[in-house]
């Protein structure tokens, strides 16, 4: 091992040593020239230039999504983009692809859930629809993007589409009783059977859940 490394060791493995500042940037400034350092450091900045390439790509598709002509071409590759990484970042086998991938898309599901909450505050649902979609394909599993879908379709008048959405978040797990009885956006839904028939699989979920 590297004399610097091993003494940085040693003093991190006396409990009773407090170290100073002097120690401090002494010891950063000779990790930072170290070998094993340098190829980390540079493996690093491989890896965050490959995530950032693929979000500035992905942030030009976004951008697609508003004008009519390119909507649909944008649509489809974001979806073969979010399929693609999806796929990299199941890899059971650990690799630079899948690392970069499980960060893409931690990263664009943040931005999208920025942007589709700017969106739907705006009311500007048409725009809010593909890119709440979007999330539900990175995170799958997660009812709450499919709950916002299901929000921004019944304000645009969709109510199949929506109590689909509604459906589906409710088999993901959605469980706030509360929220599906009174937000606004949900109000032309309520009087439909098949909306009373989620509220009653879900009230009967909640009460076995707190039994």
């Amino acid at each position: 091992m590297n004399p610097i490394l091993e003494a940085a060791n040693a003093m991190f493995r006396d409990t009773q040593h407090r170290f100073t500042i002097d120690e401090h940037r002494f010891y950063a400034t000779e990790l930072r020239e170290t070998k094993a350092v340098k190829e980390s450091l540079k493996k690093e900045g491989d890896l965050i230039g490959h995530q950032q390439g693929l979000m500035q790509e992905f942030g030009s598709q976004l951008v697609h999504l508003r004008d009519p002509d390119a909507k649909g071409d944008a649509i489809a590759s974001l979806k073969r983009t979010i399929t693609l990484e999806r796929m990299a970042a199941a890899s059971n086998k650990p690799s630079d692809e899948r690392t970069v991938a499980k960060r893409f898309l931690m990263e664009a599901f943040i931005a999208l859930y920025s942007a589709t909450t700017e969106l739907l505050e705006r009311k500007e649902y048409g725009l809010a629809i593909p890119q709440l979609t979007l999330q539900t394909l990175i995170k799958p599993e997660s009812s709450a993007p499919w709950y916002r879908l299901a929000c921004a379709y019944a304000m645009t008048g969709d109510r199949k589409k929506s109590l689909s959405a509604l459906k589906t978040a409710a088999e993901k797990g959605f469980m706030d009783l509360e929220a599906l009885k009174s937000d606004p956006e949900l109000a032309g839904l309520r009087d439909h059977s098949e909306f009373q028939t989620i509220l009653g699989e879900m009230e009967k979920r909640t009460t076995l859940s707190n039994q």
